[in-house]
């Protein structure tokens, strides 16, 4: 019986025992007549009972018998009535209140509640987003489900709607669907609809049939479901800017009217609360906290059960993956998704020099899959580029040396191929949980531009350290310890640090201690020690470390105290004498992140981003609390001081708030600056403000006046090779205190300050042999991780096809993380345990 049915038959219960009570009633006030049309009224709803019962159940159920004893009771009344015009009341009551009891007690019991689910597919390249759930309620014996997709249309430029699709015929054999003109909405009302279009009417290249707007499914059902047909990709929760980016995935028509909403991670569940709490202050946080559920993503269930089946290939294909002695060929499966597409005009001769390169690549066969709507975007975004981009797929075609994916299975796509090169997408994060390596490509990088030399390599020291003539960093973009002599004006690339391969921003801090540097995390899986004479590392593996981003090291003799990047984190305590570590825990802010440090004395202040509140650490005491600096409202991101003065800046505000240590109440608004910055002061009287998006810095006085702008001598060069993002490594070494050296990812230079004035500015660059040695030593990194990796100048698709080559593939290994059972459960729970409560 549907859980609608059964409500209504307990609905009926309940207005039989009303009934009961208004027999009674009439009996006291010697009315029998009104007793008897009461009592055939009743009569009349208990046989529409035991009909509809046994028609959705059966017969034979203990409910159909005590019905039937009911009825008798209530005729056995009836007759009492008519032949004497009275009954005993307390009889009547206790007779027909214990059967109408065991009644509502055997359908409570022996009438099992199903549930009518309807999933909503519009694209079947799409379908995976449900499919594990479909097959969860397929085998649930308390559940009906069916397959409608529906159909959709393209958009014009004007917004108005182009082609009608429909692709309900293109869906597995083992799918039944349903036809959707053949399902009545408003007369089934099924229990659950899933959708995985949330966008209504928002969509500017194509849009589903408007019946089937989030807007209108809601009448028609109890439990509205939203599962997204994308993957996020690894998101900070915390990094600035990160809520203006998900409103545009967040505050959509189906996230807002959906019911429940289920997302891949508990991570990014947090991040959806926080921007429905930013936009909705009026709703409780415990709303949301019901509305969306980290449960996981379907996407993902199907990837860990498809294994390769080379017998469905198509036989073009199989020419094209097996070589002509039968040997199977790596596969790349090549990803080109919507975002680079709109973000980037040059983004076609990107596609053309990757298939330029496959195409001489023998013995790799490529697998190119566009975006399902990547034509269609074009078409009513990109006008001016559609004919070039169908030119360019119809040429592939007809050569015929590479495979076109037009799309109805990615699950069985990625269980096809080897690797993934393309945009950053969805897929990534699905070729990830397969196992599988993965680059995710750059326009920058291009074969036909001039040949790579040392001069524009722009030397990025994400975390560095000034001793004596030397400049001891690590770049922060290719995993490399390098050394800056200052007399010299050299750069000596010394190694790469052993299993860690390429990856970015590996450290956020380095300190050298006798003969040896001690390289601490940020995105490293483990602590480095790098011995000078001996030309060696080790590794430092401490407890829970992988899981722990460090991101500014402060010295108090050999120990080194290791400030975390997230607010949870503890602080790290290395010896660099004996290479011990111990943790230090530290207060937490829900929601929050460490943006920033300063050290004044024997005290560290870490700023907790967005909110005007620090962490103080004593070095003395090693102990460590919590303290608010100036007015409530106030959103630090950054911090400096200049002796008990602190300096903070007010990311919203746009301004730097000046306070001073001994009255932290009373601020000054000394500067106004738009956007994100990075301080540091150089002198007793003097900051640097580094616009690190604008690319602008000045020097300005302790009052906020400007002093100087710096020259921009040396150009960005090169951008995937340039300084990224990342706010919080270490930019600052302060050798005395009027001894500054500062390192500017604007410019991707460093400058040395002598009391406040600019001494020398030092570029960095490689020559031609320690160029040479850099790209040995990259080259050498043959083991193919399953961490994904961004195209760089240096280490490109030339390099990581290379190192492709010679890994061994697994195609069978799996690691199940199914959820569609658990989304079903959740949903089933939800509806059976809350009625109507949405």
């Amino acid at each position: 019986m549907r859980k609608a049915e059964k409500q209504m038959a307990l609905a009926l219960i309940e207005t039989l025992k009303q009934a009961h009570e208004e027999i009674v009633d009439s009996i006291n006030q010697n009315m029998p007549q009104q007793a008897m049309d009461v009592l055939a009224d009743c009569q009349e709803c208990a046989v529409q009972l035991g009909t509809f019962i046994e028609k959705t159940e059966g017969e034979g159920l203990s409910a159909i018998n005590r019905i039937e004893r009911y009825c008798e009771i209530l005729y056995k009344i009836y007759m009492e009535l008519q032949q004497t015009g009275t009954a005993e009341r307390g009889k009547i009551q206790t007779e027909l209140t214990g059967q109408i009891t065991e009644i509502e007690g055997s359908i409570q019991r022996d009438i099992k509640e199903r549930l009518e689910i309807v999933f909503l597919p519009y694209k079947v390249s799409m379908w995976d987003s449900l499919e594990s759930v479909w097959k969860a309620a397929e085998k649930d014996e308390q559940c009906d489900a069916y397959v409608i997709p529906i159909p959709y249309y393209d958009k014009n430029p004007d917004g108005s709607f182009r082609e009608l699709h429909f692709e309900g015929g293109e869906y597995p054999e083992y799918v039944p669907i349903t036809w959707y003109k053949d399902y009545d909405f408003e007369q089934r009302k099924p229990d659950v609809i899933f959708i995985h279009n949330p966008y209504d009417n928002q969509n500017y290249v194509t849009t589903v049939d408007p019946y089937f707007y989030s807007c209108q499914l809601i009448k028609y059902t109890d439990r509205l479901v939203y599962i997204p047909y994308y993957l996020s990709d690894k998101i900070d929760i915390n990094a600035p800017g990160v809520i203006r980016h998900m409103e545009n995935y967040v505050l959509t028509q189906g996230v807002l009217n959906a019911d429940k909403v289920i997302v891949q991670s508990e991570n990014i569940k947090k991040l959806f609360i926080r921007v429905l709490g930013k936009n909705f202050p009026e709703k409780e946080k415990s709303y949301w906290e019901r509305k969306v559920r980290g449960l996981g993503s379907p996407k993902c269930d199907r990837v860990n059960t498809m294994v390769r089946d080379d017998s469905k290939l198509p036989q073009n294909w199989r020419d094209i993956i097996y070589t002509q002695s039968g040997v199977r060929k790596k596969v790349i499966l090549y990803n080109i998704s919507l975002s680079p597409l709109l973000q980037n005009d040059d983004m076609l001769n990107k596609i053309k020099d990757v298939l330029a390169f496959f195409k001489e690549a023998d013995d790799i066969a490529l697998w190119w899959r566009p975006h399902p709507l990547y034509e269609s975007t074009l078409a009513s975004m990109r006008q001016e580029l559609l004919s070039q981009y169908q030119e360019m797929v119809a040429q592939y075609k007809e050569e015929g040396w590479g495979i076109f994916d037009e799309g109805v299975d990615l699950g069985w796509a990625i269980a096809e191929t080897d690797a993934y090169y393309g945009d950053s997408s969805s897929v990534v994060h699905l070729y990830e949980e397969a196992q599988k390596p993965v680059m995710v490509q750059s326009i920058e990088v291009r074969r036909n531009r001039n040949v790579l030399s040392a001069d524009n390599i722009p030397v990025w020291p994400s975390a560095f350290c000034v001793e004596g003539d030397d400049i001891w960093f690590t770049h922060g973009k290719i995993n490399a310890l390098m050394r800056y002599s200052i007399s010299t004006k050299k750069v000596e690339v010394i190694d790469a640090v052993p299993g860690e391969g390429i990856a970015e921003v590996l450290y956020g801090g380095i300190r050298k201690w006798k003969d040896k540097l001690c390289l601490i995390p940020l995105y490293a899986k483990e602590a480095a020690i790098y011995y000078i004479k001996d030309k060696k590392f080790s590794k430092k593996k401490y407890h829970n470390i992988e899981k722990e981003a460090f991101q500014k090291v402060y010295q108090k003799d050999e120990i080194l105290y290791c400030i975390p990047e997230k607010s949870e984190g503890k602080l790290l305590k290395f010896n660099m004498e004996t290479e011990e570590a111990e943790y230090i825990t530290i207060p937490e802010i829900a929601g929050s992140y460490i943006s920033d440090t300063v050290k004044i004395g024997d005290t560290i202040i870490a700023i907790y981003a967005y909110t005007n509140q620090a962490l103080m650490f004593d070095l003395k005491s090693e102990t460590a609390s919590l303290k608010t600096f100036g007015s409530k409202g106030r959103r630090y991101t950054a911090i400096t001081n200049i002796g008990n003065r602190l300096y903070l800046f007010d990311r919203p505000a746009d301004c730097i708030v000046k306070i001073d240590r001994g009255n932290i109440d009373q601020e000054e608004i000394i500067y106004i600056k738009k956007g994100a910055v990075r301080m540091a002061a150089i002198s007793s009287d003097l900051l640097i403000v580094d616009d690190i998006y604008h690319h602008e810095m000045q020097i300005i006085n302790i009052e906020g006046k400007i002093i100087s702008n710096i020259d921009k001598k040396q150009k960005r060069k090169r951008e995937n090779l340039c300084a990224t993002g990342y706010d919080y490594t270490e930019s600052t070494n302060i050798v005395s205190p009027e001894n500054i050296f500062y390192f500017s990812k604007s410019t991707n230079c460093m400058y040395e300050f002598e009391k406040g004035k600019l001494k020398m500015e030092y570029s960095m660059e490689l020559n031609k042999m320690e160029f040479e040695k850099l790209k040995a030593i990259v080259s050498s990194m043959e083991e193919v991780g399953t961490i994904p990796l961004i195209e760089n100048d240096i280490y490109n698709l030339n390099v990581w096809t290379k190192a492709l080559r010679k890994r061994n593939t697994d195609c069978n290994k799996k690691v199940f993380h199914l959820c569609g059972e658990r989304i079903l459960q959740d949903i089933k729970e939800d509806l059976l345990q809350n009625v109507g409560n949405g």
